[in-house]
């Protein structure tokens, strides 16, 4: 595979990067009171949508370049983002039928329109059990009843995807946030990613029509998650870049002995190690995008080996940039602080890493 950038990669990146200098939208993501929330992520959706970022589909190579930019900015932002254009969307876009895509597709991409993936249950793992939420047949469509756990985007969404059992399997419905018997909780104060609006929710005889749902089949699930898992990682890629930048310019400015502790060798390796982390970090998620395009046996597994290998990578980095910035780490509000919280968060979300050896291991005694 070819790691140089093509011109249309590079344009977009500098794009990407150009619209989201200003920092004043970013900071109303991290208004725990969430007044300012969604007003701000439809904004920046909506400049973003000027560069292209949220119609770009799963196999356009741009995608990986694009999204690790926004990223590296703004991971709060980019998950909010995501979850919306590339894990709700996709689900539409790949799964749905062309009525769905039509009612759907056209306010999200344009940064008109948020959607959330109610996925999580409270207390079940989906990984080896049914969904506790079910869908039963009734006049009109079927009833949705159970608990969602914390679920991305709920608070500001217009559309949830939630995944629930029905009486042939696993399936999907499609509902809109005002939906009768669709009860959002309060908004989650969270560890990190202090922009990213997660709530629970209570579905309480929420009819949906029949013409609003997906069958998933057995492997659905399994192959949302994997939606999930690409998303992720990228996120921990940017957050280990954010990380990595914040320690090497404390390491230039601060000064011990006269000189600039990057001169100090200790310093230094830690500045090496944390580099060599992310910059095989990024070429994991590069071979993983590639695969993906390509449609190589090898994708699956490459995706779930990038996220473990990514979110743990980020944890390191971030913990080594706090290090480096001693005492003024420490203290709120700086990138080094922020990544250090934020990394925790994808390497339990999606497929936690744990079960994501587990299915490396099983995948490869498959095929050995």
């Amino acid at each position: 595979m070819n790691f140089d950038l093509t011109d249309r990669q590079k344009e977009m990146k500098k794009a990407l990067e150009g619209l989201l200098a200003d920092d004043g939208a970013k900071a109303d993501l991290a208004d725990l009171r969430g007044q300012r929330v969604r007003p701000a992520l439809l904004g920046l959706t909506g400049r973003l949508a000027g560069a292209g970022y949220p119609g770009l589909s799963a196999g356009d190579p741009a995608l990986t370049v694009a999204q690790e930019t926004v990223a590296s900015l703004c991971p709060s932002l980019f998950l909010g983002l995501e979850y919306s254009a590339r894990v709700f969307g996709r689900l539409v876009e790949e799964l749905g039928s062309a009525a769905q895509k039509q009612a759907i597709l056209p306010a999200l991409t344009a940064g008109r329109a948020i959607g959330a993936l109610a996925m999580a249950e409270q207390n079940t793992s989906l990984e080896k059990n049914a969904s506790q939420t079910t869908a039963t047949p009734a006049a009109g469509g079927l009833l949705l009843r159970g608990r969602k756990g914390p679920t991305i985007n709920a608070p500001l969404a217009d559309w949830l995807a939630v995944v629930a059992t029905g009486p042939d399997g696993p399936l999907c419905c499609l509902v809109p946030a005002d939906a009768p018997g669709l009860n959002l909780g309060p908004r989650l104060a969270t560890v990190g990613l202090d922009g990213l609006a997660v709530a629970e929710l209570e579905l309480d005889g929420c009819l949906v029509p029949g013409e609003m749902t997906i069958p998933l089949g057995a492997a659905g699930p399994a192959t949302i998650r994997a939606f999930e898992d690409q998303v992720l990682a990228v996120a921990a890629l940017g957050v280990a870049w954010r990380a990595y930048h914040a320690a090497r310019l404390r390491a230039k400015e601060h000064k011990s002995g006269g000189k600039p502790i990057i001169a100090y060798q200790e310093i230094g390796f830690k500045l090496a190690e944390m580099l060599t982390y992310v910059q095989s970090s990024q070429l994991l998620a590069y071979r993983a995008a590639w695969l993906r395009e390509a449609g190589d046996r090898e994708a699956a597994v490459t995706a779930l080996s990038a996220k473990v290998y990514i979110a743990e990578s980020a944890e390191k980095v971030a913990s080594e940039a706090m290090q480096i910035m001693g005492g003024a780490g420490f203290i709120r509000g700086n990138a080094a602080e922020e990544s250090y919280r934020d990394a925790k968060f994808l390497g339990l979300a999606g497929t936690s890493n744990e079960i994501g050896r587990m299915k490396i291991a099983d995948t490869l005694l498959d095929w050995y």
